[in-house]
């Protein structure tokens, strides 16, 4: 989740200026390595398009989804819903309207969960100081059996050499 709120109409590019203090032209040209590294494996990173917001809510969601075995694919969901289609999961109607489309979860599920800020906020919340405690600061971030970590957009080379590594 963001740290601070964000002004609304606020890009990817103005998020790593704004919260990371980097140069605009640095913060462009980490967004195009990214959106280049994620081509390079099939996925669609629409950076231009990402409306950035306080995501707990959609953390949260996840969570519920997890109890219900749905876990991986409300994350897919989510993360389909931010990254390229620009949707603003931080928005709760827009997040509303992205759960109700993952198979299994009911329009009460979902409600429940955001209607009551404390549902599932302790779990996000220990999600968050264990990746801290594991020194993550950043997305993406992948730990292989937990010993190997990959941190931020890597070209596909690189991950499979650590990938080989951690096995």
């Amino acid at each position: 989740t963001l740290p601070r709120s964000l002004a609304p109409g606020k890009t990817l590019k103005d998020m790593l200026s704004d919260f990371y203090g980097m140069p605009e032209a640095q913060a462009v040209g980490v967004l195009q390595h990214e959106e280049k590294e994620a081509t390079s494996v099939g996925l669609t990173f629409n950076w231009k398009v990402a409306k950035p917001g306080n995501t707990m809510d959609a953390h949260r969601l996840i969570h519920m989804a997890q109890e219900k075995g749905l876990g991986e694919a409300a994350k897919e969901r989510m993360l389909l819903a931010y990254f390229t289609q620009g949707v603003p999961i931080g928005d709760p109607e827009a997040l509303r309207k992205v759960a109700s489309e993952i198979e299994g979860l009911t329009q009460a599920d979902i409600d429940a969960v955001i209607d009551d800020k404390k549902k599932h906020f302790d779990d996000v919340r220990a999600d968050e100081e264990k990746a801290r405690s594991m020194g993550v600061s950043g997305v993406p971030y992948f730990l292989l059996n937990g010993k190997e970590a990959i941190s931020g957009a890597q070209d596909p080379s690189a991950m499979a050499r650590t990938i080989q590594k951690a096995l």
